[in-house]
């Protein structure tokens, strides 16, 4: 299996960090969490991990999923979320 390097270039951050910058704290705790999970996760799985109101978390995930920054399918009957490659760096490399 080969993977590819996921770079953040000069002309990317400053676009990431704009969206970045616009989320409230759940949703950025939320896509926090993902960005620590190799593989998706169900909605049950992210409120065990999070703390404060399941109803916050849920409307938050909702958000995320229409902004386009995590993404929402189906596997085994279930539904999972996950964060693209290059969100992920970023939220990883703001966290530092």
């Amino acid at each position: 299996m080969s993977y590819q390097a996921v770079l953040l270039n000069d002309e990317l951050t400053p676009i990431l960090q704009q969206h970045y910058q616009r989320l409230s704290e759940c949703e950025k705790h939320a896509i926090a969490q993902l960005s620590n999970e190799s593989k998706p996760v169900s909605i049950t799985q992210l409120m065990a991990k999070c703390q404060g109101s399941q109803g916050e978390l849920f409307k938050a995930i909702q958000s995320l999923v229409r902004r386009g920054m995590i993404e929402k399918f189906s596997y085994e009957n279930e539904t999972v979320f996950t964060i693209q490659a290059i969100l992920k760096k970023y939220v990883k490399m703001v966290s530092e």
